[in-house]
């Protein structure tokens, strides 16, 4: 009779030799149906409109070698040229930069200053945006803080009513409700500046947003 232990190993096993060929043939950037009626330049072309390097084709080259195919460089090449220039305009440029997308360098010549300019306008608008939601997280923390505290008083309120019979648990509960109010005084003023600064770089984000000459 087989162990559990030894099922739960073999079925590893199992899954391993099914999962990692399934995963190896994802990452092929060519299918077999691809590579037997490829079209060189097609493919370069499609490739330049999307950024690649021209290291890409390293990646084709691979795929296509199990089927006896290899890449006419030529015809990738200029494919990849005139897909290129499609790529690189100020237009994608600060479309690649405002989604937080990666620039590759691969803009040369005229093409260069003026994709790469829109890029990081784009690119400095993504970082801004980032920035404000990470101080809306922040506030939203301060929120959920400041409404505990509420509860926390209350709780603490009621329990003021219960000792305060005995002067001395009276005294010391009143310290402890005026403490907590002190420190949801501080939550909530800094709950107010936060507001405030969010406020003031949405509108500079605005501001960035219609320098958009792109």
């Amino acid at each position: 009779m087989i162990s559990k232990y030894k099922f739960k190993q073999g079925c590893r096993i199992l899954l391993f030799w099914v999962i990692i060929p399934l995963l190896l043939n994802s990452c092929a950037t060519l299918k077999k149906e691809e590579c037997l009626t490829v079209n060189w330049y097609n493919i370069g072309y499609e490739d330049g409109t999307k950024g690649y390097e021209s290291s890409r084709v390293a990646l084709h080259r691979k795929a296509c070698s199990k089927y006896g195919v290899i890449p006419d460089l030529s015809l990738y090449q200029q494919g990849r040229s005139e897909g290129l220039v499609e790529y690189c305009t100020p237009h994608r440029g600060y479309s690649q930069g405002v989604n937080g997308l990666t620039y590759r360098d691969v803009c040369q010549g005229n093409l260069k200053d003026p994709f790469q300019q829109a890029y990081y306008m784009g690119r400095d608008i993504y970082l801004f945006q980032k920035q404000i939601e990470h101080e809306q997280r922040y506030q939203n923390s301060l929120a959920k803080e400041i409404d505990k505290m509420v509860l926390l008083i209350k709780g603490k309120e009621v329990q003021l009513s219960k000792v305060c019979k005995i002067p001395k648990n009276c005294t010391q509960a009143l310290n402890h409700i005026r403490g907590l109010d002190r420190k949801m005084r501080r939550l909530k003023s800094e709950f107010r500046s936060k507001e405030y600064q969010i406020h003031e770089m949405q509108l500079r984000l605005d501001e960035m947003k219609n320098q958009n000459r792109f």
